[in-house]
Order: structure tokens, then C-alpha cells, then sequence
């Protein structure tokens, strides 16, 4: 009987061992995909220490552009969302997509840390750039992205904040998924920021998401002082892009004019 109890302890330290050792490749997947040679017509590559950062312009005059800054989702890279970029440099505002430690080629490792470290160092570079109106600045995030942009607008002056398919925290993600939250190395934990944000807060989220359930945005609607919460009928990675609606959200916050989208 002791025996098999010695072996039930030792197979579990193992698992744990493995669990925390191996936790940020479940938490940050990378796509084995590198940078693309070429990034399109106002596109620019910002180089960083830790991870890089592509800079999409408007074509159009009328600078300074207000500027959003763009977290991704999990398992994806910055460049998959150049279409997103198009979309809104179309209507006279800058995207600025941040790649994480690691991905698409880029130096170091994704942690928690390491891209928030990377997202305001990107962010500063930018916001003095003479085409760059750094009094607009908008974070928007989705899913892991959602902490990003939330600790962007904990940290840098912010006038919008919009997530996507957000977490009210890793640690409830983890608890949640029946991983023993003492494990957990990385943390992002958007209701503890939620009320201390003065910025405007538009959340969206799908009403049939399992990955990250709709209840995590509806808990960070009550949290926030100024917030708009759209959901949609879809799951995490097949909802429709609420762009136009971000648009409207903007405009009516004053964040853009009736001109820019």
C-alpha cells in the first residue's frame, strides 16, 4: 500500500513539473510561420529588442492619424492581421500590430512580461513619429491579446480600449481548465485593472464561446465605469469582425471624428 502511494505522489510531482515547465507552450503557441518578405504597400516593420511590431499607414493625407495598437489572439502572428490594418488605415487611422517574443521569427521568448515589455516599448517608439497623433491612441486586444492591450492602457495614455473575446483573468482561465492555479507562471488580470480605467470600454464577445465563456466579458462589464458590451452569436474564433461597430463606438466616444471612419 505504501508503495503505491510512493508512486501515485511521484507520477503527480512529475505531472505538475511538466505542467509548470511546460505551461508557456500551451499559453503561447507559435505558428511555424516566419515574417513574410514582403509586408505590402505602408507597411513598416518596427524592429524591438523582443519581438518587432508592423506599422500600417494610411494612404490617404490628413496626418496625424489616430492610431490603434493591436494585441493578437493565441496561436496566431501580427501579420495574419494586415487585413484588419486595411480596414481601418482605409478610413484614416494607423495600425499598429505587435508580435510577441518569439513569433514569426522575432527575438526572445514570449512571457507575460516580455510582451508587455515589447508592446509599450513598440508604443513609445511610435506615438512620436509626426504622422502619429499619440493624444488617439486606441488598445484593442483579443483573447491573450486581451491582456496586452488592457496593460497598454494601464500603462500609456489611452483613449479607447476594445477586447475582444476577453478573460477576466489567467488565473480563472487556468482554475477554470482544472490546472492548480499555484502552478501558473504568467498572469494577465483584467478585473483587477477594469475599474481603474477612465477610458471608454467596448466589449465583444461570442455567446457560444467554450474556450473563454461570454461570462468573463459580462463580469468585466460590471467592473468597468463606461463600457459597451456586443456579443454575437458565434464561438472564439468564428465571430464576425466587429469593425464597423468599433467605428461607431469610436465616433460616439469622441475618440475619432465623424471624418475619420
Amino acid at each position: 500500500m505504501r508503495s503505491v502511494l510512493v508512486f501515485v505522489l511521484l507520477l503527480a510531482g512529475i505531472l505538475l513539473t511538466v505542467l509548470y515547465l511546460g505551461q508557456r507552450k500551451m499559453l503561447f503557441p507559435m505558428p511555424a510561420e516566419g515574417l513574410p518578405d514582403q509586408l505590402g504597400s505602408g507597411v513598416e516593420l518596427i524592429e524591438l529588442p523582443q519581438g518587432h511590431a508592423l506599422l500600417a499607414l494610411p494612404a490617404s493625407a490628413g496626418t496625424p492619424y489616430p492610431l490603434i495598437v493591436f494585441a493578437h489572439g493565441n496561436g496566431e502572428v501580427a501579420h495574419w492581421s494586415l487585413s484588419m490594418a486595411d480596414y481601418f488605415r482605409a478610413r484614416g487611422i494607423a495600425v499598429l500590430l505587435l508580435e510577441y517574443p518569439g513569433y514569426a521569427g522575432s527575438p526572445g521568448r514570449p512571457t507575460a512580461l516580455s510582451i508587455t515589455q515589447s508592446a509599450l516599448m513598440a508604443v513609445d517608439q511610435v506615438v512620436v513619429r509626426d504622422d502619429i497623433d499619440g493624444d488617439r491612441l486606441i488598445a484593442y486586444g483579443r483573447s491573450i491579446g486581451s491582456g496586452v492591450a488592457t496593460q497598454l492602457a494601464v500603462h500609456r495614455p489611452t483613449r479607447a480600449l476594445i477586447l475582444e473575446s476577453p478573460f477576466t483573468s489567467l488565473r480563472a482561465l487556468a482554475i477554470a481548465m482544472g490546472m492548480p492555479a499555484f502552478l501558473l507562471r504568467d498572469q494577465f488580470d483584467n478585473a483587477q485593472a477594469m475599474p481603474k480605467l477612465k477610458m471608454p470600454v467596448f466589449l465583444y464577445h461570442g455567446t457560444q464561446d467554450r474556450l473563454i465563456p461570454i461570462s468573463h466579458s459580462e463580469r468585466l462589464a460590471e467592473l468597468a465605469s463606461d463600457v459597451q458590451l456586443l456579443t454575437a452569436e458565434c464561438g472564439h474564433n468564428d465571430c464576425p469582425r466587429p469593425w464597423p461597430q468599433v467605428i461607431d463606438f469610436l465616433v460616439s466616444n469622441g475618440v475619432l471624428g465623424k471624418t475619420d471612419g
